[in-house]
């Protein structure tokens, strides 16, 4: 008989190399771009960073208030000082696509100290993101709320600069 974990729609981990994981820390990333969107029509609560080879851990959270879906050339022009990014690497991240998403960052806390894969029981590191079941998701919140989160949240919010395009959960 196979068994099945359900997931928890709201919690979402995304692998994102080091150095756009520090430009998240810093708050000079403030867009996280993606080239396919969830599959969910709701946006995910938590997003939690997972920081690729080589510190291979869960690093912090931020909320994504806003997913914005626009032509490349569109999503260039609104979001080319807030993804950390350079026009050539953009251009080849999304070679052969036709539009972008662009996942705005609010609030990241870093956690204290890296969560480790196998802390919540995930054999492989997501090749992009994946939902976390209920029972991952919980741990992680456990720990966040035990103490693990800094007190050092960067707000990423700046609603004087907020694209107004395409909204699209």
């Amino acid at each position: 008989m196979k068994t099945t974990t359900k997931t928890e729609k709201n919690s979402v981990l995304l692998s994102i190399k080091p150095e756009f994981a520090e430009k998240i820390r810093t708050g000079e990333k403030t867009y996280e771009l993606r080239r396919v969107n969830f599959q969910h029509k709701t946006l995910p609560k938590t997003i939690y960073v997972y920081e690729t080879d080589p510190v291979k851990a869960i690093i912090g959270h931020f909320t994504c208030d806003k997913i914005i879906k626009m032509p490349l050339l569109e999503l260039w022009d609104e979001l080319s000082e807030k993804t950390g990014i350079s026009e050539e690497r953009f251009y080849e991240y999304f070679r052969y696509k036709k539009f972008g998403y662009g996942l705005r960052i609010s609030d990241y806390t870093p956690l204290i100290r890296p969560v480790l894969l196998k802390e919540l029981v995930i054999g492989t590191a997501p090749q992009s993101f994946r939902y976390l079941s209920f029972d991952q998701a919980d741990t992680l919140q456990q720990i966040v709320a035990n103490g693990l989160s800094s007190e050092n949240a960067v707000n990423h919010s700046n609603p004087e600069s907020d694209v107004e395009k395409t909204s699209c959960p």
